[in-house]
């Protein structure tokens, strides 16, 4: 990462339980290299979500939040200045570079016991 003024771009691999492989190129806001990350990434579509009933909208700023050592990614959604929703993703596998930040997405995952997550 440079300067001001300076865009740095990173890519984020989501990697599903499937094996299926999903990659975003973000903006690198901040790094703590193998600790912490934090990337920008706007939505050029709307973006329905499985799940709720909500549709984030063309132009939706996501600011997300990974570490390697916490089970899960926060993702926190601004549309016209306005947070729209925050997300919690549950992760493991992470690894935080400045080339990508990389990650298992556990979501549909059979959790201890009888609980499973839903979407």
């Amino acid at each position: 990462m440079s300067g001001p003024g300076h865009v740095s771009t990173t890519t984020e691999e989501k990697t599903r339980l499937d094996g299926s492989r999903v990659t975003w190129s973000c903006e690198l806001l901040a790094l703590e290299a193998g600790r912490h990350a934090v990337l920008r990434y706007v939505l050029d579509a709307d973006r329905p979500l499985r799940g709720p009933d909500l549709v984030l909208a063309a132009g939706t700023i996501t600011l997300a939040h990974y570490w390697a050592d916490r089970p899960y990614n926060v993702y926190h959604w601004i549309a016209n200045g306005r947070t729209v929703a925050y997300y919690c993703s549950v992760a493991e596998t992470t690894e935080l570079t400045e080339a990508r930040v990389a990650y298992l997405d556990l979501t549909g995952k059979e959790l201890k016991g009888s609980a499973e997550l839903v979407y």
